[in-house]
């Protein structure tokens, strides 16, 4: 008998509707006009760890601005999204025009953004899935951030002029609470933004602070920001290091893997990383927690909470 191949009902990458699918921009219009990119070179690449072994795809070459979804219902496309898009857009522009740090309810806005968009980049690369229990919890956040959710944003020394994606998924045992776990960095104009899933917050802070990067400021669990001492009033970052201390740096987030050179950008290759242990050790944030709760005005979020 032959193996027949079962048809899969197409289902929304957040909500799980079973209907027709729209496509997308992956970045929204008002984040494409942001950045100039002056380069053809490769902006996309994926690295993954799972039980059975390494694999590394590079994915995207050219203007990743118009790297493009197709797993969204018109619901969540036009609704919710355009409109956490729509919120997130003018603080995008004024980081990329070199303004500065903006007010943290700016960046709560930028970080539920970059979290919707971090999972959703995952669609460009296969075999790179992201859990369904995750996909729920960013569409059905209530908090303007995603419950346990991390984001962090770096100001560094250099303008990028392209959209630089990474993404790292981790399988663990299946014993484990939360045996997936994944981490999405995005190099874009002067800034790095690296988006953590829940429980892999307090391995960036660590890491970002053992590298004397003070100029983070980020979101952990609900609506409480991470602002170092040094980053308070500062208009722009205290250390701003290069895109490519960065880089370096955050490799360090995945058991010390290395970046491998290409015929585009370098790609973050984990084989380095066999046998080593990826851990989630807390971090003590001290008293650079401020609860942002009761300050913001999440009335944007009206479709998100419907």
């Amino acid at each position: 008998m032959k193996n027949r191949k079962e048809n899969k009902v197409p289902e929304c990458f957040f909500c799980g509707a079973n209907e027709k699918l729209t496509k997308a921009h992956l970045f929204q219009q008002s984040f494409r006009d942001a950045v100039n990119v002056d380069s053809d070179e490769v902006s996309l690449a994926a690295s993954s760890v799972e039980e059975l072994g390494v694999y590394r795809d590079l994915l995207y070459s050219g203007d990743i601005r118009q790297a493009n979804a197709t797993s969204l219902c018109s619901g969540c496309n036009n609704g919710w999204m355009n409109d956490i898009e729509q919120a997130a857009g003018p603080v995008f522009t004024s980081i990329m025009n070199g303004d500065g740090f903006p007010p943290p309810a700016g960046l709560f806005k930028l970080a539920h953004w970059s979290v919707v968009v971090g999972a959703l980049a995952s669609e460009l690369i296969p075999r790179l899935d992201i859990p369904v229990e995750h996909r729920r919890a960013i569409r059905f956040t209530r908090t303007g951030q995603p419950t346990e959710f991390s984001t962090h944003f770096v100001w560094t020394l250099d303008y990028l002029p392209s959209f630089e994606i990474d993404i790292v998924r981790f399988a663990g045992e299946s014993d484990l609470e939360e045996p997936i776990r994944w981490c999405f960095v995005l190099h874009v104009g002067w800034l790095v933004i690296i988006v953590a899933s829940p429980r892999f917050g307090a391995k960036v802070s660590r890491v970002l602070h053992g590298g004397g990067i003070h100029s983070v400021m980020g979101t952990i669990s609900s609506n409480i920001v991470y602002l170092p001492q040094e980053a308070r009033g500062a208009s722009s970052g205290v250390l701003t290091p290069s895109h490519e201390t960065v880089r370096e740096l955050h490799s360090k987030l995945f058991a010390s893997a290395k970046y491998l050179e290409t015929k585009g950008r370098p790609v973050l290759d984990l084989n380095s990383a066999i046998g080593r242990t990826i851990n989630d050790l807390a971090f003590d944030y001290g008293d650079t927690l401020i609860d942002m709760r009761d300050k913001l005005d999440l009335s944007y979020l009206t479709r998100a909470m419907s």
